[in-house]
């Protein structure tokens, strides 16, 4: 049974379906399939009625035990000049990281990285299947040793970067704030050091897009306003 989306008689299911879907270059499958454009849907079609008869299928046989000529579902190639994947190269797919604002008075807690330059909030990239701030929480546990359960989301930033755009997820940690820095370990060996910086002083020991990003943040928590959407840091 083949089913497909009745707005654009695009086939969703099938041997044919199937097989475009898997030699689709990265993440296409996706971004693209989710959002099919007619033009796209015309395509498509194209390339199944006009797949070559020569390519056999390994794994289908007829009852005299002879390739069917139906098209390969995993391994063989599909045949579809005029299938493009040209509006997809123009999404973005930014990178995904979260991070924990810890606050104590006019202060907030800063991380050593031991393979970075400068000094960081705790937190990190977000893994596939993962929400921010899940992987928030995860990346809390494993650096600092500790467990926490509310998070309350401060920000988003959006910021370039030389190998993609990046969204940045701030939580606050209420559970955290001022939390003895005696306390912390740092079970996975990424961190030398934690300490908690004046606002002040955020530019002697991090990068400007950082301390925007901070300060931002702050700003939000302690008024207890909505969430702020950033760009850079601004």
């Amino acid at each position: 049974m083949v089913r497909g989306n009745p707005r654009i008689g695009l086939r969703t299911r099938g041997d044919g379906v199937q097989a475009v879907r898997e030699h689709m270059p990265t993440g296409v499958q996706d971004q693209q399939w989710r959002s099919c454009t007619p033009a796209f849907a015309v395509r498509l079609r194209y390339s199944l009625r006009h797949r070559s008869p020569a390519m056999p299928r390994r794994d289908a046989n007829n009852r005299s035990g002879q390739p069917t000529g139906d098209i390969e579902c995993r391994g063989a190639p599909i045949p579809s000049p005029r299938m493009s994947t040209e509006p997809v190269s123009r999404l973005a797919a930014p990178r995904v990281a979260a991070g924990a604002i810890i606050v104590r008075e006019s202060s907030v807690l800063l991380v050593r990285p031991t393979y970075k330059d400068h000094w960081d909030i705790p937190g990190g990239y977000v893994e596939i299947g993962e929400s921010p701030a899940d992987a928030c929480r995860r990346e809390i546990r494993e650096e600092l040793g500790i467990t926490v359960r509310d998070l309350g989301f401060a920000a988003v930033d959006w910021a370039p970067d030389r190998a993609g755009d990046k969204l940045l997820f701030l939580f606050a940690a209420p559970e955290l704030d001022g939390v003895d820095v005696a306390r912390l370990r740092f079970p996975d060996g990424e961190l030398a050091e934690a300490r908690y910086v004046r606002l002040p002083d955020l530019e002697r020991y991090t990068v400007p897009r950082l301390v925007r990003r901070i300060r931002a943040t702050v700003r939000v928590i302690d008024s207890g306003g909505f969430p702020i959407y950033l760009e850079n840091g601004e």
